[in-house]
């Protein structure tokens, strides 16, 4: 089963905010605290990616599977993020680094309308022991 949230972003630099704060109430909500500060700065990362680099509108889309959680950005511009090079005391062209050290996996899909969603994925941990047993596709205890 995947759980999904969706939450349109405000097309300024107050969008990172807002959306961490949907990181922070979705992880409580799913029991998935210990991943919120990973989570929430490759989320600001990617917003603001999509917010200065990309065209609105820009949508946070959270999902969930059993071992693994999905912080996807979607925006309407083609192509993907490129990585910047930063200099030392640069602002910016970091943030594809952060994520990738941050995320177990990232990428960006390109949609057939041209636009795209730049993704961070995570994984969870493993689901209580009585949700392991009613999956059929799970092991039989030892």
């Amino acid at each position: 089963m995947v759980e999904e949230v969706r939450i349109d972003l405000p097309p300024d630099l107050t969008a990172p905010r807002a959306a961490r704060a949907e990181v922070r109430r979705t992880l409580a909500r799913w029991h998935l605290l210990p991943l919120l500060d990973s989570v929430a700065l490759a989320v600001s990362e990617l917003v603001g990616n999509a917010v200065v680099h990309g065209r609105p509108p820009v949508r946070l889309v959270l999902s969930r599977g059993r071992r693994h959680l999905r912080a996807g950005v979607h925006d309407l511009a083609p192509g993907s993020p490129a990585a910047g090079e930063a200099s030392d005391d640069g602002e910016s062209g970091r943030g594809l680094a952060i994520i990738s050290v941050l995320a177990d996996d990232s990428g960006v899909e390109s949609l057939p309308d041209d636009s795209k969603i730049v993704y961070a994925t995570f994984s969870t941990p493993a689901p209580p022991a009585e949700d392991t047993a009613a999956d059929p596709a799970a092991p039989p205890p030892a």
